[in-house]
């Protein structure tokens, strides 16, 4: 037991109490009071703090991954002008199917947007793997693994697209076969031109601005825009192809931009326009 001061107005005829609301902005006189001595019993409630399953910023990514897939394209885009990459961009997809015969539980964290992770900014480009991972590194956080970028993307249902009903390509959904600006390799190449010319080149839009490039998990842009580095869970080979720097989603020109595909044949120290990438960590 613990004692209460209650004030109380004595009022003529009679004791009685009465509560006012007094503004803290206005400056209030008061009468003067008599003091009466209750005895008040105080329960404590037992407070505890919110446990953070993943850092602000990143969304908490969790369910079954296949590791092996059949993916059947029914309809591909009829690029005539380079017929070598005639069946690069598929336009309709078969429902896929897991050929694995068990699924690999995940549960991580990855940032929603691609670095710097903030909605409105444009993201990174021309970052080398080695500085990507020193940047997340710094932040607490890590490169995702080729796993994890896959399976934020593509879900339970393995769909090739993170967008619409995830087997049909859209080319207004995100920010994909768009190109415009030709690029100067030789300028690119040059270190007194390369900055120049990156940024001449780049086409990326801002994060979040194509609302419809959601994965399922609330991933924003996670095919096209900039191609996002990631470490390849099935090489460690830092020297040669298939390197461990992997690269995933495509970027905003006409390539594959679907959720498996990987790029495995650029160096950890490759550097280029339309490379960037996103963070992931361990959730809590």
């Amino acid at each position: 037991m613990k004692k209460l001061i209650v004030l109380a107005l004595i009022l003529a005829g009679g004791c009685r109490t009465e509560i006012k609301q007094v503004r803290a902005q206005s400056a209030v006189a008061f009468e003067p009071i008599a003091v009466r001595v209750v005895d008040v019993e105080i329960i404590s409630a037992t407070t505890t703090t919110p446990t953070l399953t993943c850092p602000t910023g990143m969304i908490l990514v969790e369910g079954d991954f296949c590791p092996n897939v059949d993916q059947r394209c029914l309809r591909w885009v009829n690029d005539y002008a380079n017929p070598s990459q005639q069946e690069l961009r598929c336009l309709e997809f078969a429902p896929s199917r897991c050929l694995s015969t068990s699924r690999t539980h995940m549960r991580f964290c990855m940032d929603q947007y691609e670095a710097p992770n903030v909605s409105g900014a444009n993201p990174v480009a021309m970052i080398s793997w080695f500085d990507a991972r020193r940047s997340c590194e710094s932040q607490g956080r890590r490169l995702c693994n080729s796993n994890e970028w896959t399976f934020a993307c593509e879900g339970e249902a393995i769909l090739p697209y993170p967008y619409g009903d995830g087997l049909h390509r859209d080319s207004s959904a995100c920010r994909i076969d768009h190109v415009t600006v030709t690029y100067n390799p030789a300028r690119l190449a040059n270190p007194a031109t390369s900055a120049d010319e990156a940024r001449r080149s780049y086409e990326a839009v801002p994060s979040g601005f194509m609302n419809r490039c959601v994965s399922w998990a609330g991933i924003h842009d996670m095919t096209g825009n900039v191609d996002e580095w990631v470490e390849n869970a099935n090489s460690s080979n830092m020297l040669r192809a298939p390197f461990h720097s992997g690269l995933k989603g495509g970027w905003w020109g006409p390539v594959r931009t679907r959720c498996r595909p990987m790029t495995t044949v650029h160096s950890p120290s490759f550097v280029y326009y339309q490379i960037g990438y996103r963070c992931c960590a361990n959730a809590t």
